[in-house]
Parts: C-alpha cells; structure tokens; sequence
C-alpha cells in the first residue's frame, strides 16, 4: 500500500509540473524513508522519530548514491531536514487526496538547523566577472544568474523557444564563470549557486520580501528561504551599529579622547538608572 501511494504522489508531482531533479528527490527521499520502514505501521508518528534519530546517528554519508561515493562522517542537519521535509510534504497529500482521514505526523517537528550565512558573492567581484567576459553569450549568462536567482540546471536545460524578447526575457545556456572569474582576479566565492544567493541576498536587502522570492527561487517551501532573512539580520546589526544613539556617543569620546567616555556603565549603574538593553552586540562595546 505504501509504495503504491508513494507512486500515486510521484505521478501527481509530474502533473504539478515540478522540475525532473524535484521529482527524483522526493522519490529518492520517500523510497529511502519507506525501505527502512519495512513491514512497520508507517502511519505512526514514532516510527518516523525513530528514523530520524537513525538519520541523525549515522556515520557514513553518500551511501547508495549514484554519483558519489560513501563516505565517514555524519549526514548534514541539511539532509536530515530535507527527509522531514519530504516525509511532511507526502502525509500532507495523502489527506488533501483523502488516503488519510487526519495527518499522524501533523505534531511532528522539524530537526533544528544550524545558523549560517549563505555565501553569497560580493558584489565587487560580479563587477570585475562582469567586465572580464569577453562575449555576449558570457555577459548574457552573468546577467541572467544575477539578475533572476535561477539555478544553473535552470539554465543549462533553456533552449531558444524559451526566449521572450517581446517581454525582455532571455535565458541562455551554460557558460564558464571559472574561466571569466579567474581573468577578473576574482578568488573568493564565484560559481553559480553564489550568484543565486547573491541575488537574494540583494533583493532581501533592496526591500523584497521572503514569501515573493520564495516564488522567484522556486522553493516549495517557504521555511527553505528563510535561511536568506540571516542577511536582513546582519544589515540591521550594521545599521544599528552606525546609528544607535550610543554609537554616536562612542564616536564623539573617541574623537576627543581615548580615556574618557561620555557615559560609562558605572556612571549608569550608580545613578539607579536601568542599563540600556542592547538588541546588537557590538564590537567594543560593554553594555
């Protein structure tokens, strides 16, 4: 039964009109998902919590695959979530298509993930590719990357009937940024998927919102573009740092004397008056 309904949801990816690499991935998940099941009620929650614990302990990545060899070490946070995610996503479907009177696993949550910052390419650095490509074809793919967020099998798989000039959409074929990159003196990160999160980065930052790029990347689930609000977090930490009232007054004592602040945390604590609460650490400060 579990297969059957697992083949039932695949199929009804491929009418949704989800990209081949989507596809193979929720496959690739559920099959792994539904193997380790075995004969097991896998309408029970339980069982889903002890196979993410079973992810979570593992020691080999890659196995099974079919472009990358095994490796030790454990499997990513990343990885975990994308099992959840996909395990979610096919309980949803199973009661929207009335398999399932309710969903078993609607309490079940997501594993926690690290914070990081997604490397994004700095702008300077698109301007020196930019100026180091030598044909149309290489500013076109550039400007297309940067411009759109898409991902480079995005790309790779446009042909010349999905060309919109009468709208200003183009979509061109692959190109190779490590040549242009390495004529432009660019060293720190520069492949495509930096240019996505370059993109985001700058939209987030320009004032787009989280829910219109989610659509723009492609995402099926809003949660996976979260990761880009980190760099709403880091401008608002700049900004604070360069226009808090405090700041100011840190600029002017260093201005007039390296010794001698206007106002000290002791001065503050002795006077009864509440310590100001500090919604960014900065540095070399002590509050």
């Amino acid at each position: 039964m579990l297969s059957e309904h697992i083949s039932a949801f695949i199929v009804d990816c491929r009418a949704a009109g989800l990209t081949p690499k989507s596809i193979k991935w929720y496959e690739n998940m559920l099959v792994t998902w539904k193997n380790w099941v075995g004969h097991r009620d896998w309408t029970d929650p339980n069982i889903t919590r002890e196979f993410i614990v079973d992810l979570q302990n593992r020691s080999m990545r890659y196995v099974d695959h079919p472009r990358h060899p095994s490796q030790p070490g454990p499997l990513s946070p990343f990885t975990v979530r994308g099992y959840v995610r996909a395990i979610k996503r096919f309980f949803n479907w199973l009661v929207q298509e009335e398999f399932l009177p309710d969903n078993p696993l609607k309490n079940l949550r997501m594993p926690q993930k690290p914070q990081r910052i997604p490397r994004a390419i700095e702008p300077d650095d698109f301007d020196k590719m930019l100026a180091a490509a030598q044909t149309k074809r290489d500013r076109a793919i550039l400007l297309v990357l940067r411009d759109t967020g898409c991902r480079v099998s995005e790309l790779c798989n446009m042909k010349v009937a999905d060309l919109d000039l009468k709208h200003g959409i183009g979509l061109v074929r692959n190109g190779n940024l490590k040549r242009i990159a390495k004529q432009a003196g660019v060293t720190h990160r520069h492949n495509a998927h930096s240019l996505r999160h370059g993109f985001a980065r700058d939209y987030l930052l320009n004032g787009g919102d989280l829910g219109s790029l989610s659509d723009i990347l492609g995402h099926h689930d809003i949660e996976t573009t979260r990761a880009y609000a980190v760099f709403l977090v880091e401008h608002l930490k700049a900004l604070h740092q360069r226009h808090s009232p405090v700041a100011r007054l840190e600029r002017q004592a260093r201005s007039t004397s390296r010794d001698a602040l206007p106002i000290k945390k002791s001065a503050v604590a002795s006077s009864g008056m509440k310590q100001p609460h500090m919604f960014f650490d900065r540095a070399g400060a002590s509050w």
